[in-house]
């Protein structure tokens, strides 16, 4: 629903930013990378997650895709809810945290406080082997919407061969067009 903000940030606690959009303040919970690099009066990009409950809409802010990425795969997990999964990535990082998972080592998720023994085993068993890179990701979203603008799969694939895989999907889908033009 809400997949990303771009705007001032008017309010900045221990563990939300108030983010003006168009007039309308959102709440956004942050992990801890986004926290450092926040300062109020200035612009901030942040991608998003919203819960969705009964009685409550919560709205969570990441510096970039693979953060989000992560913490959608951590909520994924039996027990471990949103804010304990915001608290797990703030507390350990993106690369630590993924690292400890392909690695089998609950002990270093055991570290972050409120996660006891059989939670973090949970996240390494349910986890391990399921953490695709994020570059990935992107040439599969960029792949896709090449083949949705009418092109080949093949015709996809040759030009996305020689475009980063560390820019955005849609950065990635303009390279990708104006290689096809240059071949026409």
């Amino acid at each position: 629903m809400i997949n990303f903000l771009s705007g001032e940030v008017i309010l900045k606690k221990d563990s939300y930013l108030t983010v003006l959009v168009s007039g309308i303040g959102f709440k956004v919970n942050i992990s801890a990378s986004v926290f450092g690099r926040a300062s109020v009066g200035k612009e901030i990009n942040l991608y998003t997650y919203l819960q969705v409950r009964e009685d409550n809409l919560s709205l969570f802010g990441f510096d970039n895709e693979e953060e989000l990425f992560l913490f959608e795969k951590i909520i994924a997990v039996s027990g471990i809810g949103p804010k304990a999964g915001l608290s797990i990535l703030s507390s350990l990082g993106a690369d630590k945290l993924k690292k400890s998972i392909e690695e089998g080592r609950p002990e270093e998720i055991v570290s972050v406080p409120g996660v006891g023994k059989k939670t973090a085993e949970r996240l390494v068993l349910e986890l391990s082997g399921k953490l695709e890179r994020i570059g990935e990701r992107k040439a599969d979203d960029a792949h896709d919407a090449l083949i949705g603008l009418g092109y080949l799969a093949r015709e996809a694939d040759a030009a996305l061969r020689n475009v980063s895989g560390d820019l955005s999907v849609e950065e990635r889908v303009k390279q990708a067009l104006r290689a096809i033009n240059k071949k026409q």
